[in-house]
């Protein structure tokens, strides 16, 4: 690192921030068409944001290792996590449909109810289709995410399209009109 040239570590970094940010564009786009609706700059900007914090916090959180005394704790997490994403799964859906994030996240969490057991086996089909991929030898990476990616945008598209039907969800004009401030109509 002593002798690296600046343009070299700029060249490096640009690299490693250009693979998201096709990933997200890719999946930003496959859920705009599923949904057959059209999404500005600024969706595509919310939805971004939204995937580098989903992205960075496990990078944060660092690695754990998994042993004896602390394995009925991971699965107490393991189902927590499992709760938590699958009440954030429609979230990049409503996203790109233009809901800012408050609003989405109160929508996500409606609108998932009912549909937990369903959700969650689609969590957990496609945690374990982007593991295997990943684990192929050189190419594990790339068939993780050209392969399982779309079909998870796919996914979330299509069940934000089907609605939650049979749920007692709340509107989505009742939570909208939440989020406004005391005094502002929308």
């Amino acid at each position: 690192m002593v002798d690296l040239e600046t343009r070299y570590l700029l060249w490096a970094v640009g690299l490693e921030a250009l693979v998201p940010l096709a990933v997200g564009i890719a999946g930003w786009v496959t859920i705009t068409r599923v949904l057959d609706t059209h999404s500005g700059p600024r969706a595509l900007s919310r939805y971004l944001i939204a995937l580098a914090a989903v992205v960075s916090i496990p990078k944060l959180l660092g690695g754990f290792s998994v042993d004896i005394t602390g394995f009925l704790f991971g699965l107490l997490l393991l189902a927590v996590a499992l709760f938590v994403l699958t009440r954030l799964f429609l979230l990049p859906a409503l996203l790109v449909t233009g809901r800012g994030f408050v609003t989405a996240l109160r929508q996500s969490y409606h609108r998932s109810q009912g549909q937990g057991m369903t959700i969650g086996g689609l969590i957990i089909v496609i945690g374990l289709a982007y593991w295997g991929l990943a684990t192929v030898p050189v190419a594990g990476g790339f068939l993780s995410t050209a392969v399982v990616a779309p079909i998870h945008s796919v996914a979330i598209g299509t069940v934000f399209s089907t609605g939650s039907r049979g749920t007692a969800a709340i509107p989505a004009n009742q939570i909208e009109s939440r989020d406004a401030r005391p005094g502002e109509r929308r």
